[in-house]
């Protein structure tokens, strides 16, 4: 299964323009030029390509009829038509044989192609002549208005905090244009009760003490407030899934009445590194919606989440939704299984994209089952099931490359919760039920694997991207595979102890 993410984030550019500028001329239609006639035209008159700046644009094709006026920007370009008229009515587009002049060409010149090039503020008339015929129309260019700032707000995705926890704000500059300018350079931050929280100048918040902590960006003459409900913190500790045999077997996915309607996930997760409140938030906004699930995602403390690599995040949540459901946890995660199946293959989709998305599980020209073999890991032999879920995340930024941050939560999250356009086989996999246990210890059987691999680049319209991609490996072992569990580990659940 294969789940394809493409995030835009909303202030980032879309990859491809249209507007005017970007050619000195576009081709005629083989109609336009094989009108013959000995009439001499009556008329002459002047299109031009669609300009933001035109103000007499139609947006009903690619042209546009100017009558006396055309308004436009210092360093724009509008290349122009001639169209003749006929005594019976048929038009017909020129070019040869026309000439062209600008009245005061140092506020806009025009080539002997027809396109007119603004330079600087003010105004002047532009001729076009086509044998005894003429046309004339006025150029006014004006510089374009700074857009003005409109107020100043504190982008705040954690209103609650817990003492001891650090929390970033960050400063949002709005303008009358509708767009937005994160701030990183002179803003001014301060806590009102520096007893309550602590702020430092580039905006992180310590919560200190219990209460309400209001927190003031001050940039220029703008000002901005946000208020921190700081609590007592909440003690996880681990715990043994109570799942059973029974439990599993009454397991029913009820979801799959619903499986294309989607929860949606919140994008910012991907662009600003979350915490595992926000992730857990994120999870539990879709289980409330399941009917398969009535308990929250709780995860571990976040000094233990940040050392987690892929394999331990995925394998995590995974157990995680499966004990909530009454299935009986994966053992853990197979090392052999991810360093020669998983992980080479989330480094070869990587780098081989064009083949990813043609071929997704067998870009490298293997099936997964044959990639496990490689591994001895043999359905029918060593195994007894396996199955692989793959997801590709995508976003973009008119600067520089962004760095996408838990990709593994998104991904799962994905498969679980978003399946409309995809493979509902992704859920199936991650809840699959059944795993004999007939392998390594008594009571847990499964082995799981997962790798990420991203890629930075920068395409052709100039935008930079990042993209990455997961990939998660399961696999139901026997007996003959190996009972030596010494190179498999698991991780430990979570829950709230108050």
């Amino acid at each position: 299964m294969i789940l394809n993410i493409f995030a835009l984030f909303p202030l980032l550019i879309s990859l491809l323009w249209t507007g005017c500028g970007t050619s000195d001329r576009t081709s005629f239609s083989a109609s336009d030029q094989t009108y013959v006639t000995t009439q001499k035209p009556t008329s002459l008159s002047v299109s031009g390509e669609t300009s933001p700046s035109d103000t007499n644009s139609s947006s009903e094709n690619n042209t546009v009829s100017i009558q006396s006026t055309i308004h436009m920007k210092p360093g724009e370009r509008l290349p122009l038509y001639l169209t003749v008229t006929y005594p019976d009515g048929h038009t017909k587009k020129v070019l040869d044989e026309v000439t062209f002049s600008s009245q005061d060409p140092a506020v806009a010149s025009i080539y002997a192609n027809g396109t007119i090039i603004a330079h600087k503020e003010g105004k002047t008339q532009i001729y076009a002549r086509y044998h005894d015929l003429a046309a004339m129309l006025e150029v006014v260019v004006t510089a374009e208005a700074k857009p003005l700032p409109l107020a100043l707000e504190i982008v705040n995705y954690q209103k609650n905090a817990e003492t001891g926890e650090q929390i970033p704000l960050h400063a949002r500059l709005t303008y009358d244009d509708n767009r937005s300018q994160d701030l990183t350079d002179g803003v001014i931050w301060q806590s009102d009760t520096p007893s309550l929280c602590s702020v430092t100048e580039s905006g992180v918040v310590t919560a200190l003490a219990v209460g309400e902590c209001l927190v003031t960006a001050i940039y220029q003459h703008y000002e901005a407030n946000t208020t921190l409900h700081i609590t007592s913190p909440e003690t996880k500790v681990p715990y043994t899934c109570p799942a059973t045999l029974q439990s599993e077997e009454n397991f029913t996915d009820l979801f799959s009445t619903q499986q294309y309607d989607d929860i949606n996930y919140s994008s910012r997760i991907i662009f600003e590194k979350p915490t595992v409140k926000e992730i857990e938030a994120l999870f539990n906004q879709a289980r409330a919606v399941d009917p398969t699930v009535n308990e929250p995602m709780v995860l571990p403390p976040q000094k233990i989440w940040d050392l987690f690599d892929a394999s331990e995040k995925v394998l995590y949540l995974v157990n995680a939704e499966r004990c909530a459901r009454g299935i009986k946890p994966l053992e853990g995660i197979d090392d052999r299984l991810e360093r020669n199946v998983t992980t080479p293959y989330a480094d070869f989709i990587a780098t081989h994209e064009e083949l990813f998305l043609s071929h997704p599980h067998t870009a490298d020209g293997k099936t997964p089952g044959e990639r496990m073999e490689d591994a001895n890991i043999t359905l029918g032999t060593t195994s007894q099931y396996w199955g692989e879920n793959v997801a590709m995340i995508g976003i973009s930024h008119t600067n520089a490359a962004q760095p996408i941050f838990e990709s593994e939560a998104k991904a799962v999250y994905a498969w679980l919760y978003m399946d409309r356009s995809e493979s509902y086989g992704h859920r199936q996999t991650i809840l699959h039920t059944g795993f004999n246990d007939d392998s390594g210890e008594s009571g847990k059987e499964g082995l799981l694997a997962a790798a990420t691999a991203q890629k930075e680049y920068q395409d052709a319209q100039g935008a930079y991207w990042t993209k990455a991609f997961t990939v998660m490996d399961l696999f139901d072992p026997t007996p003959q595979w190996d009972e030596d569990l010494s190179h498999v580990h698991s991780v430990s659940l979570y829950r709230r102890d108050r």
